[in-house]
């Protein structure tokens, strides 16, 4: 009996390996079979930062802002660094680590290009102007239960303020004047237990032309997207946690281009999905060509009016610009 276990036990380990390395094996056919013809867009443009790139977001006229040290840091549209500025609110001392530290959760920036700023540390949202002029603060309001680790991503639109609270799975909407108009965790028609869940990333429509106006929310746990339309009703979700194609491994960011299609970044897996309006798979890019232009643990998408869309690259430390390819 004891040898028959063994038996039992070895035959489970080997299905278990077997099994991970199908799902595996079968992403990387899959992504095989899409060649780079295949691919509506391409990489133009590498900006080498020399550092870690987290969130990233552009203005009108092309200037690039990303997180560097403990504040922005701002590059023309040429990448050529102009100046950095720091948060009103920018260092805090670790419990863990015991050091300084200053979180940017995300960046976003509204039709006016004041551009606000996610402070994860200190949970607060940061508004400045395109010369790094301070505006205002938003501080979040005492949370519910055990509360809340940090300020993540941040979404804008003419007149809302979208910030997830990571830890506690709520989405905090403010009015430009810092005005909580609702602590947002309940998709309701989806989730049995009324909540998100944990939630990472979330976008919503900033073209004029896009008449939708929708809502988008990325939870990284259950690797899906909800999208709603800007009541905060539930229209449809798509994606579910794992290594092929349309699905996600953990979503590190989301944005919308002129035509309504959706970009999921997927920092784990190194890739990013292009979906349509319907939340229809349509192509993935970023896990193919040399090592300069392949996604590494990649955090941040930001599409701009032009709809080039502008990648933070994490550990291959750059920002990656791709623009749609002419026919």
């Amino acid at each position: 009996m004891q040898k028959i276990n063994k038996v039992l036990l070895l035959a489970g380990l080997v299905f278990f390996c077997s099994s991970a390395y199908s799902q595996e094996s079968t992403a990387q056919k899959q992504a095989t079979t899409i060649t780079e013809q295949d691919i509506p867009i391409k990489c133009t443009q590498v900006i080498n930062l020399g550092f870690d790139a987290g969130p990233v977001a552009v203005d009108s006229k092309g200037n690039i802002y990303t997180t560097g040290g403990k504040g922005i840091k701002v590059y023309d549209k040429l990448g050529q660094l102009e100046f950095d500025f720091g948060l009103n609110d920018s260092v805090y001392v670790n419990k863990v680590y015991g050091k300084e530290m200053c979180g940017i959760g995300g960046i976003d920036i509204d039709e006016k290009d004041n551009i606000y700023i996610s402070n994860a540390a200190l949970v607060t949202v940061e508004v400045f102007t395109t010369a790094g002029e301070f505006k205002k603060k938003i501080s979040f309001p005492p949370p519910p239960g055990k509360g809340m680790w940090a300020a993540e991503d941040i979404a804008v639109d003419s007149a809302t303020i979208y910030t997830i609270a990571y830890g506690e799975a709520n989405i905090y909407i403010f009015t430009p004047d810092g005005l909580l108009l609702k602590r947002w965790n309940k998709p309701k028609e989806e989730e049995k237990d009324g909540s998100f869940g944990a939630i990472s990333s979330i976008a919503t429509d900033r073209y004029s032309s896009h008449k939708q106006k929708r809502i988008y929310v990325g939870a990284y746990s259950s690797g899906r997207v909800y999208v709603f339309d800007k009541n905060r009703r539930l229209l449809f979700t798509f994606g579910n946690r794992g290594a092929n194609l349309g699905e996600f491994l953990d979503i590190n960011g989301i944005d919308v281009d002129s035509e309504g299609n959706i970009y999921v970044l997927d920092g784990a897996y190194g890739a990013c999905s292009v979906f349509n309006t319907d939340g229809k798979f349509l192509y993935q890019f970023g896990h193919k060509g040399e090592m300069a232009k392949t996604l590494y643990f990649s955090k941040g998408i930001f599409i701009d009016k032009n709809d080039k869309i502008y990648i933070g690259n994490g550990a291959r430390n750059n920002i990656l610009v791709w623009e749609k390819v002419k026919k």
